[in-house]
């Protein structure tokens, strides 16, 4: 039903536990659409706002000490569980619920609009460097029988369950720099198979993505520019970082594949079942 905690955004007090506000993202989930990504916090013209993304594909920026909708945005270009979001209050139009035992396709699929791993904002440009993905799923709502599960599977109450390209079009995927606040679009990369890893930022105006044959990039953060690249032998899943050490500035890079979503998908992406395993971490210096 209408649970207060179903993919909801909430604001407590530490100290006690209160719950000072909520905002329900998708009230009365069944698409699988919950609030897995990070938080933006951002101020402008003097109102402390927050930018937070759900797997349905919209971003939604809140007012962060009251929770009153300030605007909500799509970040994906396939969207169909509804027909929009109201930009001043957050309200569901036009929703297409799943209907029992009729096959459908929804857009985006449960893997949600972009991996979990976090995009990346850079105060100095105003902009949010983010991954992300389209791709769709179709089911049939069907009564799905526990006790022939395989250990570990996941449970979806679905009799058909695939992931699939947009209707009419072709799955696609990208790096994307936007404006949190509005959803203007600065730049895209596209990419042939869906970036999974997190994006770093930085000071000196370069944002580096990890893909997943294993390559990771460096951008100009203004234009989308390609600097530099690297191969490091295995897909990149885990978040990059930069940091200083004896006087030098150091870029680390987890490569090293997984997640669910090449399960998910590698029929719709079947490079994927050719990305190498691996663990490794890499550190380049920024010269």
């Amino acid at each position: 039903g209408d649970n207060l905690y179903t993919a909801s955004v909430l604001a407590l007090r530490p100290s006690t536990g209160e719950l000072v506000w909520y905002h329900q993202e998708v009230p009365n989930d069944t698409w699988d659409f919950d609030s897995p990504y990070e938080f933006l916090f951002i101020e402008k013209d003097g109102e402390e706002l927050m930018v937070h993304l759900n797997k349905g594909g919209h971003v939604t920026v809140l007012n962060r000490k009251t929770g009153k909708v300030v605007n909500v945005w799509p970040m994906s270009e396939n969207i169909n569980w509804v027909t929009g979001v109201d930009a001043k209050t957050g309200a569901l139009q036009g929703r297409v619920d799943p209907v029992p035992g009729k096959s459908m396709t929804f857009c985006p699929s449960v893997m949600g609009g972009r991996s979990w791993n976090a995009g990346a904002y850079s105060p100095k440009r105003r902009l949010w460097y983010t991954n992300a993905m389209e791709a769709c799923n179709r089911v049939t709502m069907d009564t799905q029988v526990i006790n022939d599960l395989a250990f570990s599977q996941p449970y979806f109450g679905v009799s058909e369950f695939e992931v699939t390209a947009p209707p009419g079009g072709k799955a696609i995927s990208r790096l994307a720099a936007y404006d949190p606040l509005t959803g203007k679009l600065a730049w895209k990369v596209e990419y042939d198979l869906p970036g999974l890893g997190g994006v770093l930022a930085t000071a000196g105006g370069l944002v580096f993505n990890g893909d997943s044959r294993g390559w990771v990039h460096a951008y100009d953060d203004q234009n989308g520019k390609e600097l530099w690249n690297f191969n490091t032998g295995s897909g990149i899943r885990g978040g990059i970082i930069s940091y200083t050490a004896g006087g030098k500035q150091y870029v680390l890079v987890p490569s090293g594949f997984g997640s669910l979503v090449p399960g998910f998908s590698s029929i719709l992406w079947p490079e994927f079942k050719n990305v190498r395993g691996g663990s490794t971490l890499i550190a380049f210096t920024v010269e």
